[in-house]
């Protein structure tokens, strides 16, 4: 659906407390990334580094390795750094050097709630949520596996309306000093501060109460006699609190990657079953750089945070994005993360109660809308507040996921487990083909649609088989005569192993294998060297532990 094109642009980031400049990305103007190629002499290199920026007057202190997937180094001076792009442009000369640039502070995706009324829900009216409910509200797969989403930013979980719905790392023992369960996190027993380092996630920055209120959309507890109700009455949510510098950011969603990937290791016995990130953040474009701005034309940094949601996504993550909230097209003019190509990220932007979008667009890289002006949620303080623009939309389609991986369908359970790159992108499927059509967004998006959850439960149910499960049927067989092979098309009843027979007139069997269907339905395969067979009647028999079907065919020599 995403390309990623070869574009020239420039953008900005808003500050989170001052007001909001044009010029470019908000940089911190003592602080630069090194991203090194795989084996380099780490000590060796930035020896080498530090001695020559030490020529030019600029001091560095140890660098620290935050991404060990990607290969990442911060280094940090003792004052800001004169001639920086000389510097950076020096440095990338090196063979070492996979990319360079100055580190730089993200934007959240939100403004002050226009909205004071938090009673009247109609965010979770307008996705068809409460058709959902009447299967399910959340919490396990069908096979029982703890869904879990992971927000990436502090916030309250403590709050009455979200404690229920903390993620634990049960595997993990508290405040003992020991990485318990060897996921490369000591002490992540409430989630994980990277700032800190330790699993702090209640924390000060949550500016505006911003992640609080986020978090709310995702799960506040449903059917409690309490405040509100999350897209999820049950979920587990994760909490990565960062800063939001790039840094940081690249190191919360390793720790995402680690703890899933830990999971699909140990068939579940430890990480957390995570099947979505939240980012309601981002980096916006404006116009042309300058000054304490970095001109970013042609950014390196930006690869390996794309890079990261491929590696997210094969791991069965599907990332989910705020679009800006300046209403320019992203097509055009793009911005961060929306430029990424990668399958398994969502770029949302925000519908408000008319249906029409007034923030970030694009037909090509912004693949729907969600709700946004003025969603209740929770908020700081124990208290209730709404929320808005893209920062709202983009939690209720992470949420949903969540929502839509507790419907009571095996097949795709069962494909979490076996395939979990599959399952991200069979979900995100369901997720873009189950929109809502609205007229006044067919060219704002590339699905033209808002969320439905509805919808996509409908195909889910499609998928997992409805009211045809245990109908298995043969729907070609071809060529039929032959004198050498058959190729045939297939539904199967649900994801899984069949056995395939062939048997010849008087009952024998001639041939056998197994075929393991994939989620795509219809399934096929080939059987070839059938020139073996005398010329006769023969019947090619698929079957598994639900349900058989046969065929004729015959072969003529």
């Amino acid at each position: 659906m995403k390309s990623l094109l070869t574009i020239l642009f420039t953008i900005l980031l808003v500050p989170l407390f001052s007001q909001q400049k044009k010029e470019g990305i908000q940089v911190i103007p003592n602080e630069i990334i090194i991203q090194l190629e795989q084996g380099t002499d780490a000590i060796s290199f930035f020896q080498k580094i530090k001695t020559q920026a030490r020529a030019s007057g600029v001091i560095f202190q140890k660098e620290e390795h935050f991404s060990k997937m990607l290969n990442m180094f911060l280094l940090k001076s003792e004052e800001d750094i004169p001639n920086v792009i000389s510097l950076l442009e020096n440095i990338r000369t090196y063979p070492e050097v996979k990319g360079a640039g100055q580190n730089f502070q993200l934007q959240q995706r939100d403004r002050e709630p226009n909205d004071p009324q938090f009673t009247n829900q109609w965010n979770l009216d307008i996705i068809n949520a409460p058709a959902v409910w009447e299967t399910t509200t959340g919490g396990v797969t069908a096979l029982g596996d703890t869904i879990v989403v992971a927000m990436m930013e502090s916030g309250d979980w403590s709050h009455p309306d979200l404690v229920g719905n903390h993620w634990i790392n049960r595997n993990e023992i508290e405040d003992d000093g020991i990485d318990n369960d060897g996921n490369g996190y000591i002490d992540d027993y409430h989630g994980w501060n990277v700032v800190e380092e330790s699993d702090t996630v209640v924390v000060n920055f949550d500016w505006d109460f911003h992640g609080t209120r986020v978090g709310g959309i995702i799960g506040a507890t449903g059917d409690n006699e309490m405040g509100v109700a999350g897209v999820n009455w049950n979920v587990k949510i994760m909490w990565v609190h960062s800063k939001l510098t790039y840094d940081q950011i690249i190191a919360g969603y390793e720790y995402v990657y680690q703890n899933r990937k830990l999971y699909n290791d140990t068939n579940g016995e430890k990480g957390a079953f995570i099947v979505s990130t939240n980012a309601s953040f981002g980096v916006d474009y404006f116009g042309q750089l300058h000054g304490d701005f970095m001109d970013i034309d042609d950014n390196s940094l930006f690869t390996p945070w794309c890079e990261l949601f491929d590696m997210l996504g094969e791991e069965g993550v599907l990332n989910v994005s705020a679009c800006s909230n300046e209403s320019y097209d992203i097509d055009e003019l793009g911005d961060m993360p929306s430029i990424c190509s990668s399958e398994h990220l969502l770029l949302v932007t925000e519908n408000n109660q008319s249906h029409l979008i007034q923030r970030g667009f694009g037909k090509t890289r912004v693949d729907l809308s969600a709700p946004g002006e003025g969603s209740p949620s929770t908020g700081g303080n124990n208290t209730y507040q709404t929320i808005g623009w893209t920062s709202a939309a983009s939690p209720h389609v992470a949420g949903g996921i969540a929502l839509l991986y507790s419907l009571p369908c095996e097949n795709l359970a069962q494909v979490a487990r076996d395939n979990p790159s599959a399952s991200s992108l069979l979900m995100r499927s369901f997720i873009l083909d189950g929109v809502k059509d609205i007229d006044a967004q067919t060219d704002k998006t590339a699905t033209g649609g808002r969320l439905d959850l509805e919808g996509s439960m409908n195909l889910i149910n499609e998928y997992c088989g409805g009211d045809n499960i245990g109908l298995l049927n043969i729907n070609n067989l071809s060529p039929n005569p032959t004198n050498d092979f058959i190729e045939v098309d297939f539904t199967p009843n649900e994801y899984g192993k069949y056995t395939i027979e062939i048997f010849n007139a008087v009952g024998q069997r001639m041939y056998e294998s197994e075929y393991e269907a994939s989620q795509f339905l219809p399934a096929s395969f080939k059987i070839g060297n059938l020139d073996r067979l005398k010329t006769g009647v023969y019947f090619l028999r698929i079957s598994n532990n639900l349900d058989f079907t046969t065929s004729k065919f015959i072969i003529y020599k």
